[in-house]
């Protein structure tokens, strides 16, 4: 019994690993994959409509972005993103900024509900502005 419970525990750790480290590394890059050079930030209230609104366009053109920028969802309901909220100076939801490796911004969109034309156009234009 005690092997099924550390198995159980060690298959729930391995889970959250997977879940959490591309969010808390999103640099870092699993061998043999190449990394997005840029990141598209996306603060959002998870409880607020509009911020559920932009969600759903993110998910409908997820695999456009991943292309060329890999996604992190920065929530108010995570108390650790906080000074994410403070570096960037947000204030409004929903928003999406785009960074690159350096963390610094290339791209902020306007505050609110951005459509999925907008946000593809200025990923396509990434080219050679992700440093």
């Amino acid at each position: 019994m005690r092997i099924r419970v550390v198995g159980n525990a060690l298959k729930r750790f391995i889970l959250c690993l997977a879940v959490a480290l591309p969010l808390a590394l999103p640099h870092v890059a699993v061998a043999g994959e190449q990394a997005p050079a840029a990141t598209l930030l996306f603060f959002l209230n998870p409880n607020g409509q509009p911020c559920q609104v932009q969600s759903q366009i993110i998910d409908g053109i997820r695999p456009q972005i991943e292309q060329k920028a890999r996604i992190v969802a920065v929530s108010t309901a995570d108390s650790a993103s906080m000074s994410r909220f403070r570096q960037y100076g947000v204030r409004y939801l929903p928003l999406l900024i785009l960074v690159g490796d350096d963390q610094k911004e290339i791209k902020r969109f306007s505050p609110g509900i951005q459509p999925a034309e907008e946000i593809l156009k200025e990923i396509a234009a990434l080219g050679g502005k992700t440093s």
